[in-house]
């Protein structure tokens, strides 16, 4: 759909957190990609924070939309000095 919105963003799944006295907790997420228009989400990855960030995660979400026009909408969590510019 062109000029499509997507929302990006991960969920920790609460029941999965290991290690919640140290300062590093594991747990499990789910980061999704929304579509505004369409109300569905069109992609979701499963991710563990001691494996993978979420930053990279949303990096290879975002590439799989490369070349179609759409706005996406992230957290702050992804406003990163050095990042992957696709066009």
């Amino acid at each position: 759909m062109p000029d499509e919105r997507l929302a990006i963003d991960g969920k920790g799944i609460r029941c999965t957190v290991t290690d919640y006295s140290q300062s590093y907790q594991n747990f499990i997420s789910t980061v999704s990609v929304y579509s505004h228009q369409r109300g569905i989400v069109l992609r979701m990855q499963p991710m563990s924070n001691k494996k993978i960030s979420e930053v990279a995660i949303v990096q290879q979400l975002i590439s799989e939309f490369c070349g179609q026009q759409v706005v996406f909408t992230l957290d702050a969590l992804h406003c990163q000095k050095n990042s992957i510019t696709h066009h």
